[in-house]
């Protein structure tokens, strides 16, 4: 399990910029066993560390005076710019409750067909919800696209191997992954000069016998 040090937070309003630019991110925990939000605040450098391991499905234990609590990295809230964390929501689980989450999908291999040129890898899904106890969520599902070996081989959620104690709750027969031909765009027709003199010729034809006509 990841481990993560926090420090709770007293001071609020406009001091948290203050605090931000001292590399202290605010953090609320709720959930399982949480009776009112608890507000901390966590070292930028250490969660980014925890973060790029442990991702949005793994359970993350944070401590503070004293205490330790099971959580899985459940909002984040970034600058415009998308370079920092503003915010991170926690949320608490019981280890001995079964909860959902949103696992990432990681494509591993290569296609001998994408190899080639003679097919592209259409991607459909990016992750999966599962249900299971905290302590058996994986940290995500490798997809080997080495198996598309044929033009339309296509991998479904119902292909996935995962551990017995883990349902997938998203619906079997979503495709994940698939070959698809190469559809090559036809080029655009260019008239020559020629071509549009001809044109214009033949509009100013009509226009004078409809004025005829008239």
């Amino acid at each position: 399990m990841f481990q993560l040090k926090a420090e709770k937070r007293e001071r609020v309003g406009t001091q948290l910029a203050a605090l931000r630019e001292e590399g202290k991110i605010p953090a609320e925990i709720y959930g399982e066993g949480i009776d009112e939000n608890i507000h901390l605040f966590i070292n930028e450098k250490e969660f980014l560390g925890v973060f790029k391991e442990a991702g949005e499905s793994s359970i993350v234990e944070v401590e503070f005076e004293g205490k330790k609590i099971p959580v899985i990295i459940h909002d984040l809230q970034k600058d415009q710019l998308g370079d920092r964390f503003l915010h991170i929501d926690l949320y608490a689980v019981d280890m001995n409750k079964e909860i959902t989450a949103e696992i990432p999908l990681h494509f591993i291999g290569e296609s001998p067909l994408a190899r080639t040129g003679s097919a592209v890898l259409v991607k459909s899904l990016n992750e999966i919800e599962v249900e299971t106890l905290p302590s058996h969520l994986p940290q995500h599902v490798d997809i080997d696209v080495s198996v598309l070996v044929e033009l339309n081989d296509t991998i479904h959620v119902k292909d996935l191997s995962l551990p017995k104690e883990v349902k997938v709750l998203t619906d079997p027969e979503t495709v994940i992954v698939s070959a698809t031909e190469i559809q090559e765009e036809e080029p655009e027709e260019v008239e020559t000069p020629e071509e549009e003199g001809a044109k214009e010729e033949s509009s100013e034809k009509e226009v004078s016998e409809e004025e005829a006509k008239e």
